[in-house]
């Protein structure tokens, strides 16, 4: 499972190698901006070792409010 994660981060940490070379839109990914970082921190996080409660108790010492907060804006 780590080796799919770490493909799965190199990807997402090449934002602008992310788009399908199709012409159809449902092919291809569409970066939400002001996530990205906090995603890809997660992965991050995630390869270092960190758990969920570990990753989780650390953004809310920082004020990160969870993706629904974000989903509901």
């Amino acid at each position: 499972m780590s080796h799919d994660l770490t493909e799965f981060y190199e990807r997402l940490s090449h934002d602008d190698e992310l788009q399908d070379e199709s012409n159809s839109i449902s092919n291809q990914w569409i970066i939400d901006e002001v996530a990205s970082p906090i995603v890809k921190r997660i992965f991050r996080m995630t390869l270092e070792g960190y758990g969920p409660y570990q990753i989780a108790t650390q953004f809310t010492a920082e004020q990160i409010p969870i993706p629904a907060c974000h989903q509901a804006q």
